[in-house]
């Protein structure tokens, strides 16, 4: 997913409040003839993250791939994913030990989304129509609390979002996963 991207290693950000969730100033570098514009993905980790800054693109306009992992966010919403609107195509979210819900406009502005992984977290609650914005999601792998499947093609997507949905609106939270979902990989 990430392989042809570019990441800038980001060593601090300093943020104007932690209400605004606004940047004001990212610290790392750069590899030699690689400049911010040449940044394509956003690489967020660490147990001293609780939420998601909204301001990224001021610092990386050319942001297409998106990957959350082992932070304490317990949300998402459709602000926080705004600012990358549709240059973003791939999203990953991973290992957030606090993160329980997706919201159904989570994606409303980022219909470009081609690949996802959503594994790992403690997911109990997806809102039907949570992946009804993403017509060119062809790559899912969700593996989370609630359900578990895979789908490599749309229209094996499709039918494993239609499982999410309805497995993850009616959680039975004493038995853990409510089953799994392995889906044809034809094209």
């Amino acid at each position: 997913m990430f392989n042809k991207s570019y990441q800038c290693y980001v060593q601090s950000m300093t943020f104007s409040s932690k209400d605004d969730r606004s940047l004001t100033n990212i610290t790392g570098f750069n590899q030699f003839n690689k400049t911010d514009s040449d940044v394509t993905s956003f690489i967020i980790t660490g147990k001293n993250v609780n939420f998601f800054p909204r301001n990224i693109t001021k610092f990386f306009k050319n942001i297409q791939h998106v990957s959350i992992g082992f932070t304490y966010i317990e949300k998402l919403t459709k602000y926080d994913l705004q600012q990358f609107r549709k240059k973003l195509t791939s999203f990953m979210l991973f290992g957030n030990s606090k993160f329980q819900f997706i919201d159904k406009d989570l994606f409303q502005f980022t219909p470009n989304i081609e690949t996802m992984e959503i594994n790992e977290n403690k997911i109990s609650l997806v809102n039907k129509g949570a992946f009804s914005n993403l017509t060119r999601l062809t790559f899912l792998n969700f593996f989370d609390f609630c359900h578990s499947g895979s789908a490599r093609n749309r229209s094996a997507v499709i039918a494993l979002t239609t499982t999410i949905e309805k497995k993850c609106s009616e959680l039975d939270t004493d038995n853990g996963p409510e089953g799994t979902t392995e889906l044809p990989t034809t094209t």
